[in-house]
């Protein structure tokens, strides 16, 4: 008998006068819970924390948004924001400014809201 066979309730209910007689019968029971037990989902990962580059991106392109809607335009992509590749023209210095900002979680005060 398979495992998939000795897990079915419908093998179960079909064997249960056999399964009373066993002298045995609470390790028999104990066993079949044991092999036919439904294992729980692995925990979540955890998330990693923000980028400086990703907070960096996210502050700029908020910062289109509002800058679009005060022209009455619609902004420009993000995609095409990271074309503009401004974040390589930022100094190391600056760079670091960003990488502060993601640990604090790049908290909305920075859009300019």
């Amino acid at each position: 008998m398979s495992k998939s066979e000795a897990c079915d309730p419908k093998y179960v209910l079909q064997n249960i006068e056999s399964i009373k007689r066993k002298p045995d019968k609470l390790d028999y029971i104990a066993d079949r819970l044991e092999q036919c037990a439904i294992t729980p989902a692995p925990a979540p990962k955890k998330k990693r924390g923000m980028s400086n580059y990703n907070c960096f991106s996210k502050v700029q392109y908020k910062k289109e948004k509002q800058i679009a809607e005060q022209e009455n335009r619609k902004p420009i992509s993000f995609k095409d924001m990271l074309k503009a590749k401004a974040w390589s023209l930022q100094s190391d210095k600056q760079k670091e400014m960003w990488r502060r900002h993601a640990k604090e979680g790049c908290l909305p005060r920075l859009w300019g809201e």
